[in-house]
């Protein structure tokens, strides 16, 4: 499938493009579409690879305030050490509080951000369940946008999230936001003809369309010439899973306190220290066993400006931030990011949230008589008929007019419609607001 990505289909005519991908104007046959199916190919961005818990662990005690912890276990351990040679029994109570300490927030950490990635990875995957009009062998199906391979005929119109990279065939007034790929905020108007010349920008490519753009108005039939990892949201995809460890305002303020505690630590054991050697040399004692007592002092006094309970106290506060968020369907992937989350004063949003099936359906028609409401039904959506005019099954098409489809054949047990001529069609956009078609009526 490399290969076949590397063509500059923008220049080539249509029919070189379909002898490329062994497709047709009725699109792919399903020999060749079992061809793909054996190939393993399919429409999906390859996923960066889920994180061990070794690693979920790792990144944990690599907080600021755990380092500082682990340090004091082990300056603990010292001291115990230092005490068992002396013949004085070693003191292991605080070496394994700290331990505790560190475990429990580890764990803490690491349970609570498996469970939110758990959760982010199953929206992702109800969020890729879209379907797509597909023409295969002349026929028109409902499929999932997994399922399309290159050659594939689909099609697009006003509102869709394009599902891969392809050549446009028919163009009906396209517009499509691009601005994910190229940083454009107007919408690109899309045509047809091939173009003349190799130096081309994404952006000027107006005969193709690209995976994760979207819609603005107008509908097109769309050859697909790449999907996956192929597309150019893939290549993008591809080459940014690379994670980047940017620490959150908290982690900032916790290394700041990390840093003063040990400063102000160490501070302390060193003048404790100066103190115990000058004393011992003023009263002549000054020996190696008494300098190794001198510095066991040192030690626990480290260890005692180290607070142990900090960072459980942290990771348990967090955790019970991020359920409250849970119940409020918010979900952070770092524990760390409640805390930034709590510091928002106002959040910018171009979308109200609301979550729908992107099912209508039609409760009243009023004023207008049953030829015209047929005429409107089969011109805004004629594709719908394809399959079968007379059938009262799945319809498949825009859901606004998918209603209409679904009341009308509530009512009636058949579609009754004359064979007239569609001549052109002005799609439905927000600046219009209407969907206006010219068809010559039969004589």
């Amino acid at each position: 499938m490399d290969s076949l990505n590397d063509n500059k289909f923008y220049k080539k005519d249509l029919k070189e493009i379909y002898k490329i991908f062994d497709s047709s104007e009725t699109g792919l046959t399903s020999y060749k579409v079992k061809n793909w199916i054996n190939r393993g190919a399919k429409n999906l961005l390859t996923k960066a690879p889920e994180k061990t818990f070794l690693s979920r662990v790792l990144v944990a005690i690599s907080e600021p305030m755990v380092k500082v912890l682990i340090i004091a276990i082990f300056l603990t351990i010292i001291i115990n050490i230092m005490s068992i040679e002396q013949h004085q029994t070693p003191d292991w109570g605080q070496t394994i509080g700290i331990t505790f300490s560190v475990l429990l927030a580890t764990l803490v950490t690491v349970f609570m951000e498996k469970r939110s990635q758990d959760a982010f990875l199953a929206l992702k995957e109800i969020g890729d369940k879209r379907n797509i009009k597909v023409m295969r062998e002349g026929t028109i199906y409902e499929i999932p946008i997994e399922d399309i391979f290159p050659g594939d005929i689909i099609f697009i119109s006003t509102g869709d999230k394009i599902p891969a990279d392809g050549r446009i065939i028919e163009n009906n007034d396209l517009e499509i936001d691009e601005s994910l790929l190229t940083g454009e905020s107007q919408a690109s108007r899309k045509i047809q003809e091939p173009l003349q010349g190799d130096n081309y920008s994404l952006g000027e490519r107006l005969n193709m369309v690209y995976s994760g753009t979207f819609v603005v108005s107008g509908h097109a039939k769309i050859l697909v010439t790449a999907i996956g990892d192929n597309t150019e949201i893939g290549k993008i995809s591809t080459s940014v899973q690379i994670e980047y460890n940017i620490l959150t305002p908290l982690q900032k303020e916790l290394g700041n306190l990390g840093k003063k505690i040990a400063i102000a630590g160490i501070g302390i054991a060193i003048i404790v220290f100066c103190l115990k050697i000058f004393n011992y040399y003023i009263d002549n004692q000054l020996n190696l066993q008494n300098i190794a007592q001198a510095i066991t002092i040192c030690i626990v006094l480290i260890v005692s400006t180290i607070p142990e309970g900090l960072p459980t106290m942290i990771a348990a506060t967090l955790a019970l931030g991020a359920i409250r968020l849970s119940k409020e369907n918010a979900l952070v992937k770092k524990l760390a990011v409640c805390e930034s989350i709590g510091a928002i004063d106002v959040i910018c949003s171009d979308k109200t949230g609301t979550l729908t099936e992107n099912k209508m359906s039609v409760i009243k028609i009023e004023n207008l008589n049953e030829d015209m409401l047929v005429k409107n039904i089969f011109f805004n959506n004629s594709s719908a008929f394809s399959q079968d005019k007379n059938s009262t099954k799945k319809f498949i098409g825009n859901p606004t007019e998918i209603a209409l489809l679904n009341y009308y054949s509530n009512l009636k047990e058949k579609f009754i419609i004359k064979e007239e001529k569609l001549l052109f069609q002005y799609p439905f956009n927000s600046t219009k607001k209407a969907w206006v078609v010219l068809y010559q009526p039969q004589l």
